[in-house]
C-alpha cells in the first residue's frame, strides 16, 4: 500500500507544478514594433550595424534573417513569454504566443 501513496503523492505534485505554471503563466507584451533574433550573435550584428549608422545593412541581414525565420518581427501589443534574460546584455529571450522558439530582443521593448 506504501508504493501506492508515493506514485499518488509524486503524481499529485507533477500535476500542481504543471497546473500552476500553466494557471500563472507570466506573459508579457511587445512595447512597440521592435524585431528579434534566435541567436545572440545574430542580434548583435545587428545591433552593431545600427551603432555605425549603417541603415542598408541593418535592413538586408534583418530581411535576410526573417526570411531565413533566424530572426522575427513583432508588433506593438504582441503578447510573447519571457523564456531567458541575459541583463548584462539588456536583452531577453521571448517566445511568441503559439512558437516553438524564442527570440533575442531588447528588454525595454517589453512590458
Amino acid at each position: 500500500m506504501g508504493k501506492y501513496v508515493s506514485r499518488w503523492l509524486a503524481a499529485a505534485v507533477i500535476g500542481l507544478a504543471w497546473f500552476t505554471g500553466v494557471a500563472f503563466a507570466d506573459d508579457h507584451v511587445i512595447r512597440n514594433s521592435s524585431y528579434g533574433c534566435k541567436s545572440k550573435d545574430i542580434r548583435s550584428k545587428l545591433t552593431g550595424y545600427t551603432v555605425d549608422g549603417d541603415k542598408e545593412a541593418f535592413r538586408k541581414a534583418l530581411l535576410v534573417g526573417v526570411m531565413s525565420g533566424e530572426c522575427s518581427l513583432f508588433n506593438e501589443g504582441d503578447h510573447v513569454y519571457l523564456t531567458d534574460t541575459s541583463i548584462f546584455s539588456g536583452l531577453v529571450c521571448v517566445r511568441p504566443r503559439g512558437a516553438l522558439d524564442c527570440f533575442w530582443t531588447n528588454i525595454e521593448a517589453v512590458k
